[in-house]
């Protein structure tokens, strides 16, 4: 996990546009997610944060953060060639009696 986070914190330092403020929050953030198991909200934030309270989270949430460029970057410094993409859909509500392909992979 540390050469993960260290690495997203280099990424984070080097994006253009960033106050130092906003720099230190995301890191924060990034740290948060890494280090969270269950389902994450501001609430859930603000209570394993000592740094931060809920407002804080959403009040820099409600600001646009290029979270697109960052994976890409984070990717392309950790490029082995073989990629791939993953959806979890298991969170989807099921609808009605038959559902086609529910719970089963599909892999091409």
């Amino acid at each position: 996990m540390s050469e993960a986070f260290t690495s997203l914190t280099t990424i984070v330092a080097k994006m253009p546009a960033l106050t130092k403020p906003r720099t230190d929050f995301i890191n924060h953030v990034l740290l948060l997610f890494l280090r969270l198991r269950n389902r994450i909200n501001f609430l859930m934030l603000a209570r394993h944060s000592q740094q931060y309270v809920e407002s804080t989270y959403r009040l820099h949430f409600n600001e646009f953060h290029d979270f697109a460029a960052m994976n890409t970057a984070f990717v392309q410094k950790h490029d082995s060639g073989h990629f791939m993409w993953a959806f979890d859909v298991s969170y989807l509500p099921k609808s009605g009696k038959k559902n086609t392909g529910r719970g089963q992979i599909l892999v091409r």
